[in-house]
């Protein structure tokens, strides 16, 4: 559930970043005293938090080839897009999105989906494409 709030909490900013230069990203545990909020303080933290969304966002632009700002296209045509190709990955293996979610804990690496699935995220989003477009 937590790996599906980052997922959309991404998507939520990359739709806020439209037409933007830079994004500057900020965590806030406005929650401290929650378990929930102890868990973040304690397991996960600002820090990662930062540092996630800054690979997503690097991740997703990257995977739609929209690295420079006048190449990006509608935001809001995007998401479905990427939704749809994590559930895909999702498919061929099961808890794909998890594992995906650990690995960048380090930072994002390419062969993160040769690791997973055995293609790289250039032939499965080509299989994707063939199978659903």
């Amino acid at each position: 559930m937590a790996n599906i709030a980052l997922i959309i909490s991404t998507l939520a900013i990359l739709s806020a970043m439209q037409g933007c230069m830079a994004i500057v990203y900020s965590a806030t545990n406005t929650a401290r005293d929650t378990p929930g909020g102890v868990r973040f303080n304690t397991d996960i933290g600002a820090q990662y938090s930062l540092q996630t969304m800054t690979d997503s966002t690097n991740f997703i632009l990257g995977t739609f080839q929209e690295n420079d700002p006048s190449d990006r296209k509608d935001v809001a045509k995007v998401h479905p897009r990427l939704l749809r190709f994590l559930d895909y990955c999702n498919g061929l293996s099961d808890g794909f999105v998890a594992e995906l979610n650990k690995k960048m804990r380090i930072g994002y690496n390419v062969n993160f989906f040769v690791d997973l699935l055995g293609n790289t995220v250039d032939e499965l989003w080509s299989d994707y494409k063939a199978e659903y477009n």
